[in-house]
């Protein structure tokens, strides 16, 4: 998988992914969004997290994305049940 400057661990991000198979995978500063929608695919639940737009990123039923600070994200995370989705 060739891909943009400072992907190198992107394969070894989806070959990870593939061999524990978690159900949810967040990810804090997507940018491009090149390895998040690499994986996205082969979750259950997908969120995303960027202070900027993510136009980039492949909406599909699993992906949530999120438009705020990681120090944001991280206090209503932090507060909300197992298995429900933080308000915005």
């Amino acid at each position: 998988m060739k891909g943009p400057k400072n992907q190198e661990f992107r394969e070894l991000m989806v070959e990870l992914v593939r061999l524990f198979q978690p159900a949810v995978y967040v990810e804090i500063g997507v940018r491009n969004g090149y390895t998040f929608n690499a994986i996205a695919p082969l979750v259950k639940r997908a969120v995303a997290v960027d202070i900027a737009p993510m136009p980039d990123i492949v909406q599909t039923p699993q992906v949530e994305l999120f438009q705020m600070s990681s120090a944001d994200f991280a206090a209503k995370w932090g507060t909300v049940p197992s298995g429900q989705t933080p308000a915005v």
